[in-house]
């Protein structure tokens, strides 16, 4: 659809009110009166090295060539930079601050509060007459597997955190080169497989999605595909390694030896806690994990392309809606950190794209702010679904902005890492308060690494006091692991202990 005739539809189509659904039109593959199908497609720990129209280290051919048929979001950010929390809010559509759902390990349906018993996305589509499907990592770990009965039968098949291990994928060199977790301390190089015809979780997941694509269905669909990578460990076949030579790795353009010295000390002892860049740096492994974490994006991304691709090719091409996002960014060493879990731009942005055949335009940039916590109503408003009766959507129906990339979302972006630890995001800065008071202020524009915190910037107080309106003035309490009040076990329990005074579950 040409950009003159896109904004000539949108206007219409707003100005009377019709749902974007009737855009998608008497299509190939849509049977008269039926619902569009959704495909949300979710890649682990990519950050913004796919960035439309900048320039980054990763090389993402597919993720570029499909950018240009769809409306790519340049300021998308998860609503809590860990995998958990991240799915949970997204699936739910509840922010963390309110269902208190903070860390990797916590399972709002063993909840004894009311975020036990919402109507998460799928379900959603499912009682409104969907086919629901999930292939990969959609929801987090055995800790929201429960939710297993959202998915109709046959069309569940989760993520498997070990299946890598053992496999190779079939496309493959015989031998496979990893850069693996690094907190025990080891690293091995390499392992030899025998078995090359054998597949990798991911690339077994889109062949799963392919199946669906190649079945006659009766109702419309609704399939989370969710590519493991780039999540830690790095298991990726050789050939991905071998685009990025070491002796071509840089250190990133965002790192700077004092980079912490402005900000506070609970910040400054979260990005080192783990010890992770000392141990990369005293053994000379940083250029060969940013080579594997590449190498793992690339990999991705041709599953990204594998599965489009796909979709273009069968019946249901003109009749999806496509969402494509990472839950949450990642950084290799910025600000000392290797990880997400942290307030940061690069722990909290992450790529996202969308198409609405017939709606949307391609190859449209949106400078707009948005949230992964936009996704679960904007889909049901683009389906014509009902929204859940049983409890309010955090995020913002941003069908207006896939009508029009040029409008405007209402209000900053909000991601929250532990009960009273938020950054606001707008379209230029970012405002980082933790529970202790501690704060940091960023112009991004103007400092695109975030290495001046500007926070008692008195030319910058009225900007502070504009995005400190949207912390959150109420945090529930931690959801408890597996329906115990105790912090054993925590993924992030040691978080806690950065701040001044006790904070931990009791």
């Amino acid at each position: 659809m040409k950009r003159r005739d896109f904004l000539k539809y949108a206007a219409v189509g707003a100005a009377a009110g019709v749902p974007l659904q009737v855009g998608l039109g008497e299509q190939k593959g849509k049977r008269r009166g039926m619902k569009p199908n959704v495909l949300l497609l979710m890649v682990d720990d990519h950050n913004d090295w796919f960035a439309p129209g900048q320039t980054t280290p990763a090389q993402t051919p597919h993720l570029k060539r499909w950018s240009e048929r769809m409306v790519a979001f340049l300021r998308a950010y998860c609503a809590a930079p860990a995998c958990g929390p991240s799915r949970a809010s997204l699936l739910t559509g509840v922010a963390p601050h309110r269902s208190g759902v903070y860390y990797n390990n916590q399972a709002y349906r063993k909840s004894d509060t009311w975020i036990a018993d919402v109507e998460n996305l799928p379900q959603r589509f499912r009682a409104a007459g969907y086919l629901t499907a999930s292939f990969g990592k959609i929801v987090h770990s055995s800790h929201q597997q429960h939710d297993a009965h959202c998915w109709d039968p046959g069309y569940y098949e989760p993520q498997s955190h070990q299946a890598d291990v053992a496999l190779a994928e079939h496309t493959s060199d015989t031998v496979t080169t990893k850069i693996g977790m690094f907190k025990w301390g080891k690293l091995p190089d390499s392992w030899d497989r025998d078995d090359p015809k054998r597949m990798q979780q991911d690339t077994l997941r889109v062949e799963d999605f392919k199946r669906l694509l190649s079945r006659k269905h009766d109702k419309p669909w609704f399939c989370g595909l969710g590519i493991y990578r780039p999540h830690l460990h790095w298991y990726v076949p050789k050939r991905y390694f071998d685009l990025y030579p070491l002796d071509k790795i840089e250190v990133p353009e965002g790192f700077r030896e004092d980079d912490l010295e402005d900000v506070p000390a609970c910040a400054r002892w979260l990005a080192m806690r783990r010890g992770f860049h000392r141990e990369l740096t005293k053994r000379d492994l940083w250029k060969p994990a940013i080579q594997a974490y590449l190498a793992a994006i690339t990999y991705a991304d041709e599953m990204i392309g594998r599965a489009l691709d796909a979709l273009e090719a069968s019946e249901y091409a003109d009749n999806t809606v496509v969402i494509v996002c990472s839950d949450n960014g990642w950084h290799v060493g910025e600000k000392y950190h290797w990880s997400k879990f942290a307030l940061w731009e690069k722990a909290c942005r992450v790529p996202m794209l969308a198409r609405v055949p017939g709606v949307s335009p391609e190859g449209v940039v949106c400078g707009e702010p948005v949230s992964l916590l936009d996704i679960y109503p904007t889909l049901v408003s683009l389906c014509g679904i009902d929204k859940p009766k049983g409890h309010e959507l955090d995020g913002v129906d941003i069908s207006s902005v896939l009508r029009d990339p040029t409008a405007k979302r209402g209000r900053p972006v909000l991601t929250t890492h532990g009960a009273g630890c938020h950054a606001v995001r707008n379209e230029r800065y970012r405002y980082i308060r933790y529970r202790n008071g501690d704060e940091e202020l960023y112009d991004v524009d103007e400092d695109p690494h975030e290495w001046t915190n500007r926070t008692g910037d008195v030319a910058l107080a009225d900007v502070k006091a504009q995005l400190a309106r949207f912390i959150p003035t109420e945090n529930a309490p931690n959801v408890p692991i597996q329906g115990k009040e105790s912090d054993k076990g925590w993924d992030t329990s040691v978080f806690e202990k950065g701040f001044d005074y006790p904070t931990r579950p009791q």
